[in-house]
């Protein structure tokens, strides 16, 4: 009866442990090529003026790491129209020129006469995206320039 208590307790200690950890990252970090698909729900007023969506991931915070000069810190894509009303399913497949770093998303509903950016941690929840990009650059340190005629 004991043992049956003490393995009740344990169990549910973990299990709340669980529960208080912070989710604000996805817990596999995603690949340049990899594709992230998404279902995007709209309600309310204007609902029918809104004639597709797009994406736009940025870079959380910090700079792009030394070692990827040159890389991107974000992705603006397409223009994905509804799949039924008020559905959209876009989806975004992660750049090669992308830096590592955890970026957020943004939704933007498109209109013919105007457009409304939803943000996710304001808008609606969603975690950051860990983005792992094993290539780097890193520019040669000197550099040296003459005319020749």
């Amino acid at each position: 009866m004991r043992k049956a208590l003490k393995t009740m307790l344990i169990t549910g200690a973990l299990l709340g442990l669980g529960v208080v950890q912070p989710q604000t990252i996805n817990e596999i970090a995603k690949h340049p090529g990899q594709t992230i698909k998404f279902e995007v729900k709209l309600e309310g007023q204007d609902l029918q003026k809104v004639k597709s969506v797009s994406l736009y991931l940025g870079l959380r915070s910090g700079s792009i790491p030394t070692d990827q000069s040159g890389f991107t810190n974000e992705y603006r894509g397409g223009n994905f129209p509804a799949s039924s009303r008020g559905t959209f399913r876009p989806e975004i497949t992660i750049p090669y020129n992308i830096a590592s770093g955890d970026y957020f998303l943004v939704v933007s509903a498109i209109a013919d006469s105007g457009s409304a950016d939803y943000t996710a941690g304001k808008e609606f929840p969603l975690h950051d995206f860990e983005i792992d990009n094993p290539k780097s650059f890193t520019p040669p340190s000197k550099i040296a320039v003459k005319e020749v005629h």
